[in-house]
């Protein structure tokens, strides 16, 4: 009969078959595939499927007292005749089997894996394996391993290269949130993750704070075992969203679901490959990669394990390179958590950590995706792309998913970035031309054709010899006058006053009316493209721009709290510039003081400037790449003076934030635009912008999915500072080197 305790009473008969020797360390991973076959025989003997499916959610469900006198009983009745040491692995290993069948149909639908529905199809024993522990635990439940620490053990959420993960919880007091707890158990690993990942740790919880990274809160490396805290994330992972998509059709809609999907894992990816030095996972694989589903529908993807990746995936590299058992693959690679089908072929050899690696990982993800295989490795022969294509990836999906998983890293896109900007372009549809007045007026450089296109994104000027003619560069001198007088430039009145103190005492300079060429040079030195071409703006009407960023103490006084990273403790304080804050939490800032009482009595409204308005601000009438010339080393700034502009002065790199006006104000009186904190502006970021933005006051494309960002940050080098540099976050992004300032609307 099928009773939630009978299938631990089968279990633990088939594992003792199966061991023979007794139950222990590893041999239980390779054997789980005869252990499975047993049961699924017996489920097909003993009942229906549907019945096996309600035996398997009660014992899910069973509460752990009931669980652990029915484990009791089965060992005295299976094992009763074995050695004590031995009944007590095996009760150890049958007490996980309610806790890995929970784990195992963990999905966004289900966070808590209580319910099995149509998940569970029972069609053999492929669909027992994943509900059986794959290893003897080293821990048990209730168990408190960090001495002094109020973390008691509540179930084993995985065994994998690194050792246990656990989710504990404080037994004190039920608000404190569960937390999940990573032991390191491998010698080898224990003594990499001592000696040499100690510093990417450091990096990581420095500046490794977004969104789609599961948070690193806090590291017990002198603890036996070391071990490490992870902020828990409830829910299931990659592998059981695949799961889930069993029942769905193929075709293009699941393949622009995955294609989504992927775009979301590739940007979170992207922003580690940012840091300086990149951070590299070296382990991304589905059980890596933990899905959470909001009430409205949309699946939000975590990435667990950065800054072990490169230590769990050792592990199971050198654990493979002998042979890999059948059971151990099977076993493995249906959880999605079988490292070696995601390494790369260089990170097989051994070779040191690369961006590419990563990207390599990102293809075979999105593979299995697109194929529901999880044991589908890096695609070969000769009918991959064609399979890809019946299941609805269009071809140039299928070009970019190739060149991710190419044998030469050289021939991979160069990081995840590029792997999520081209998947941008693909996913998202294009936008409806707007409708535009076209006319040919003859170009002042040439005397050929030159079209002037006029539309909502502005003006656009092209000569029929471009680039053999620079006509593109600007606009000729008839029509500049003529579109000018389309929207004049409004002189400030007199009476304004060249600076202004508000209630909470931020200071807030006359920024005045004018025209410049925004973007660099191409002969500028570390130039990127994205900053040109160099075009002509125009700042119609003056505006007050903060002297600094945003402060701490002003921040505080308007949200009634303090994200900063630099606090007084921290080496900072009430005058630095507030960091930790998104582009929302900038927008709200503006929002909150321009509603406050004061502020509402003397009319005064506030804004993010445009990304037009900021670049036009810092460089105060100037052409060079900083407001003060054209170098800059660490006395002129807040950045990493290890790294000048220019110059080969060096300095000690700036190890956090400075007081605002550090350093002298440009030439009108604004300081801090080069270093410190990189600054929020208001527009959506686009690559191309430059090419069509209008002369006239641009506010940035209409849309996209991150905001635009100026001026560098205490940890950048000194060509990320200067005036031209462009930088780009999702708007909900924060860390310790992202700040703002405001602008007063006159």
């Amino acid at each position: 009969m099928q009773t939630p305790f009978a299938i631990l009473r089968v279990v633990g008969k088939a594992l003792l078959n199966a061991v023979g020797g007794g139950v222990a360390g590893d041999i239980v991973i390779d054997v789980l595939p005869d252990v499975a076959q047993d049961v699924w025989a017996w489920w097909r003997k003993e009942g229906t499927p549907e019945q096996g499916r309600a035996a398997l959610q009660a014992l899910a469900l069973a509460p752990p007292a009931e669980v652990k006198a029915a484990v009791q009983q089965v060992v005295a009745e299976v094992a009763g005749d074995r050695p004590i040491e031995e009944q007590l692995r095996l009760e150890r290993y049958l007490t996980q089997v309610p806790a890995a069948v929970r784990q195992s149909l963990r999905r966004p639908s289900d966070a808590a894996g209580a319910s099995l529905a149509a998940l569970l199809s029972l069609d053999g024993p492929d669909d027992v394996l994943p509900l059986l522990p794959s290893h003897l635990p080293r821990f048990q439940p209730g168990d408190r391993p960090l001495p002094g620490i109020d973390w008691e053990l509540v179930e084993l959420l995985g065994v994998g290269g690194f050792g246990e993960v656990w989710k504990a919880r404080n037994p004190h007091f039920d608000g404190v949130p569960p937390v999940a707890l990573k032991f390191c158990l491998d010698p080898a690993a224990r003594d990499r993750l001592l000696r040499h990942e100690a510093a990417v740790l450091n990096q990581l919880m420095r500046q490794g704070k977004h969104a789609g990274i599961v948070a690193l809160q806090h590291t017990y490396l002198a603890a036996d075992p070391p071990c490490l805290e992870y902020e828990f994330v409830p829910g299931g992972d990659l592998a059981g969203l695949l799961h889930e998509w069993r029942g769905e059709p193929a075709g293009s809609a699941r393949a622009d679901r995955a294609a989504r999907l992927m775009l979301d894992l590739s940007r979170t990816v992207a922003f580690a490959h940012k840091l300086n030095p990149p951070i590299v996972h070296r382990d991304l694989k589905p059980a890596n990669i933990l899905v959470q589903r909001a009430p409205d529908g949309k699946e939000t993807l975590r990435v667990a394990d950065f800054g072990i990746g490169g230590v769990a995936a050792n592990q199971m590299i050198a654990k493979t390179r002998g042979g890999t058992t059948p059971g151990g693959f099977l076993v493995t690679a249906l959880r999605g958590a079988h490292t070696p089908l995601y390494a790369s072929p260089q990170q097989m050899r051994g070779d040191p950590p690369d961006v590419r690696d990563d990207v390599h990982a990102l293809g075979v993800i999105w593979y299995q995706l697109a194929t529901g295989n999880l044991a589908a490795g890096r695609p070969g022969g000769t009918r991959w792309a064609q399979r890809l294509a019946d299941l609805g990836l269009s071809a140039p999906m299928i070009d970019l998913l190739g060149a991710c998983v190419e044998e030469d890293p050289n021939d991979r896109p160069a990081d995840a970035g590029a792997v999520a900007d081209r998947l941008a372009a693909l996913a998202a549809p294009a936008p409806a031309a707007a409708p535009a007045v076209e006319v040919t007026e003859t170009c002042p450089d040439c005397g050929g054709p030159m079209k002037v296109r006029k539309g909502s994104r502005g003006t656009f000027l092209g000569c029929a010899a471009y680039p053999k003619c620079r006509g593109t560069r600007g606009l000729p001198a008839a029509l500049r006058e003529k579109l000018k007088a389309e929207t004049p430039v409004a002189p400030a009145p007199a009476d304004l006053p060249k600076m202004v103190t508000n209630s909470i005492g931020m200071r807030l300079a006359l920024v005045p009316a004018g025209t410049f060429l925004m973007g660099s040079p191409e002969s500028e030195l570390d130039r990127g493209a994205e900053e040109g071409p160099r075009h002509r703006v125009t700042i119609a009407r003056p505006f007050y721009l903060g002297v600094f960023p945003v402060t701490q103490a002003e921040y505080e006084k308007v949200m009634g709290h303090n994200p900063a990273q630099f606090k007084k403790g921290a080496g900072g304080g009430p005058a630095h510039p507030v960091e930790q804050v998104s582009w929302d939490d900038a927008v709200e800032f503006c929002r909150r003081l321009s509603s406050s009482p004061a502020e509402k009595e003397a009319k005064r409204g506030y804004r993010l400037p445009t990304e037009a308005e900021w670049e036009y601000a810092c460089r105060a009438g100037t052409t060079t790449p900083f407001s003060f010339g054209g170098s800059l080393s660490g006395e002129q700034a807040t950045f990493d003076g290890t790294r000048p502009y220019a110059t080969p002065k060096r300095t000690a790199p700036a190890e956090k934030t400075t007081k605002v006006g550090t350093y002298p104000a440009n030439a009108w009186g604004l300081c801090d635009t080069h270093g410190n904190v990189w600054e929020w502006c208001a527009d959506w970021y686009d690559e191309d912008y430059s090419a069509e933005s209008p002369e006239n006051d641009p506010k940035g494309p209409p849309g996209g999915d991150k905001r635009v960002l100026r001026g560098g940050s205490w940890n950048n080098s000194g060509h990320l500072c200067r005036s031209a540099r462009r930088n780009k976050y999702a708007p909900d992004f924060s860390n310790d080197n992202l700040g703002f300032r405001v602008v007063l609307v006159v």
